[in-house]
């Protein structure tokens, strides 16, 4: 039976759970993308779980090993690409979306290529 406890909190998750991933397409920040991709698995495991029964606690538990995993390998392509742009010389926008197109042409090529492959895979 669904009480009006369970409704509220749905729908406080949701909209939490929209705001972030509504970050993360209009963020300039690197780090701040990840953090809000991160915070919608975490929201989402919330909602997932949100009635407490064996089986949703059992499937919000498998997909957040499963996501810390696939974002844990985007952090480190995350992480490589700023490193490219610190290679590149550029020390103030490294972790800019702006100052990483500015400074494209000078990155690594076999870095650039080993973080795609981490963020594809994560």
């Amino acid at each position: 039976m669904v009480d009006d406890k369970h409704i509220v909190r749905y729908y406080q998750g949701l909209s939490i759970f929209l705001l972030s991933m509504l970050i993360v397409p209009i963020t300039n920040n690197l780090g701040v993308m990840w953090v809000t991709v991160e915070a919608t698995t975490l929201i989402s495991v919330l909602l997932i779980m949100l009635y407490f029964k064996e089986n949703a606690i059992e499937a919000a538990w498998k997909y957040l090993i499963i996501a810390t995993v696939g974002l844990s390998f985007a952090l480190i392509g995350t992480v490589f690409f700023y490193y490219a742009n610190i290679s590149a010389g550029s020390s103030e926008d490294a972790m800019n979306w702006t100052g990483m197109v500015h400074n494209s042409k000078l990155f690594d090529p076999n870095l650039v290529k080993i973080a795609f492959v981490f963020i594809l895979v994560g």
